[in-house]
């Protein structure tokens, strides 16, 4: 899942930088990532990487950066549950750091909204 998801980050990337359309890409590893969860079903935890990878799939699609920082936290949150049910010290810190980043984001738009408010009014 991670290979994919790697291939899923650049090739949106990809589109987006060439104003191509995203849609047909995320339907397409959507579905990619349904197939390969199943391949690698250990147990009903692995819809967790499944809804995960799909929803960073979908965050990947977004071209207003607000909306991939909410859809990309659930995904985070996914993939940390996930990691520490199978106890992935790796993952676990990974996605924590990436929660831990879009916060962080999500808190600085804010912030920075709040302040273009109060010079405008």
């Amino acid at each position: 899942m991670n290979v994919l998801g790697i291939i899923i980050y650049l090739g949106s990337a990809y589109l987006i930088a060439k104003e191509k359309k995203v849609k047909p890409f995320v339907v397409l590893f959507s579905i990619a990532c349904i197939v390969l969860g199943v391949c690698t079903w250990v147990g009903i935890a692995s819809l967790l990487a499944i809804i995960g990878e799909i929803v960073v799939t979908i965050a990947c699609g977004c071209k207003n950066l607000k909306y991939v920082r909410y859809v990309s936290i659930i995904g985070s949150a996914c993939w940390l549950a996930y990691d520490c049910i199978y106890f992935s010290l790796g993952g676990i810190i990974t996605e924590l750091f990436a929660v831990i980043s879009i916060v962080i984001a999500i808190v600085r738009f804010y912030r920075n909204e709040k302040e273009k408010q109060i010079k405008q009014g």
